[in-house]
This record gives C-alpha cells, structure tokens and sequence, in this order.
C-alpha cells in the first residue's frame, strides 16, 4: 500500500466510523467525529506508512 492509498483509506475509514457513530449510537457529529479520530489513530498504528528503499 503506498502512502497515498494510506491516507485515503484512513479518510474512507473516518468517514464511515463517524457516520456508523452518529446515526447507530446517536451521538452528535463532533463527538462521532472525536470517536472516528481515535479509531483511525489506532488503525494507523496498525498500518505504518511504508519506508522508501
């Protein structure tokens, strides 16, 4: 996955837990979007940017 693709897939993945969070939970936008912020810090861990050769 180069860094690009990494940083979509990490707004694709803010989008949708923020969205799931609002509507599923009920919660109000900013605080579904703190939520989403702390998934996709996680998911970032888990998927470190590659390093150039």
């Amino acid at each position: 996955m180069t860094n690009t693709e990494r940083l979509e897939n990490a707004r694709e993945l803010f989008e949708e837990r923020a969205g799931i969070v609002e509507f599923s939970s009920g919660y109000p936008r900013n605080e579904a979007e703190r939520v989403a912020k702390a998934a996709v810090a996680l998911w970032l861990i888990d998927h470190p940017a590659e390093v150039a050769k």
